[in-house]
């Protein structure tokens, strides 16, 4: 496969970074009205009053709180106490009665996938990325609609918080096959050797934010899967987090943890995606 991305590295402070040319999307995917009722629910804002998970309403004033201030007191990175202890064993059980076995030789890793439409839509329109972050969002839903239509499993790798008011309902209804919680706003896993079963599978890979909570998640899949050969990182599904100041919440470049064994050419577009699917 020919690559649209040069191979050369650039380093900015301690990261690699894959430079990639920009690409518009060309792929127009079909959402089913239950998944379009997903996206509705959280574009333009709407993310703002979403209802909660109903699985999870004896948690909901948490769940606001946390959504919508990720300063808010949080005890321990990894919810070992207080409130968010009891939700997280919710959430473990939640996601061990729906979670299914992967059963494709191709899956696709998502990280903090609705982030910015639930706990930070009000920065995004006050920095003018909202149109972006809804691109963002509409291609995403599509890789989302066109994976389970190949029956490729998705794995989100996810927040408590964002897990409990939302993305569960993606693992109820099937889209998604398995959850990987993460620390309190880190990428990553709590339970880390769930990355095992990815082993002799073909990853794809996208999320937010890029040189943040996605850099560790590809840290750590750069470390579980070693060598990362057949991990490819999808651009058009990453996003630049709000709090560095990006012209543009679609990077130009992707961060790579350092001392990684990524190479810029594993960086494709959605187009490669697809074609990756349809051969």
């Amino acid at each position: 496969m020919d690559s649209l991305f040069d191979e050369e590295w650039e380093i900015f402070g301690n990261r690699h970074v894959g430079r990639f040319r920009d690409t518009k999307n060309a792929v127009e995917i079909q959402l089913d009205d239950s998944l379009l009722e997903f996206k509705r629910s959280i574009e333009g804002g709407n993310g703002i009053g979403i209802a909660i998970n109903p699985y999870f309403s004896g948690f909901e004033e948490r769940i606001r709180t946390c959504l919508a201030d990720r300063t808010a007191e949080k005890g321990t990175s990894t919810y070992g106490s207080g409130i968010d202890a009891n939700l997280l064993a919710l959430a473990n059980q939640h996601i061990n009665d729906n979670r299914t076995d992967l059963t494709s030789g191709s899956v696709l890793t998502l990280t903090h996938p609705f982030y910015m439409h639930l706990s930070e839509w009000t920065q995004a329109e006050k920095n003018r990325h909202a149109r972006s972050a809804d691109n963002y969002l509409r291609d995403l839903m599509g890789v989302i609609a066109m994976a389970k239509e190949k029956q490729v499993d998705i794995i989100l790798i996810e927040t408590l918080h964002h897990y409990a008011a939302f993305s569960s309902l993606l693992l109820e209804e099937g889209y998604v096959s398995d959850v990987i919680l993460t620390k309190f706003d880190q990428g990553y896993s709590l339970q880390p050797e769930k990355l095992d079963q990815l082993k002799r599978r073909i990853v794809y890979s996208g999320g937010s934010y890029n040189s943040a909570c996605f850099e560790q998640h590809l840290k750590e899949l750069n470390d579980r899967l070693a060598p990362p050969d057949n991990v490819w990182i999808l651009n058009d599904l990453v996003l630049n987090g709000l709090c560095h100041r990006y012209i543009t919440v679609a990077p130009s470049q992707v961060s790579f943890p350092y001392h990684s064994d990524l190479k810029p050419s594993q960086i494709i577009t959605l187009n490669e995606f697809y074609s990756h699917m349809d051969a």
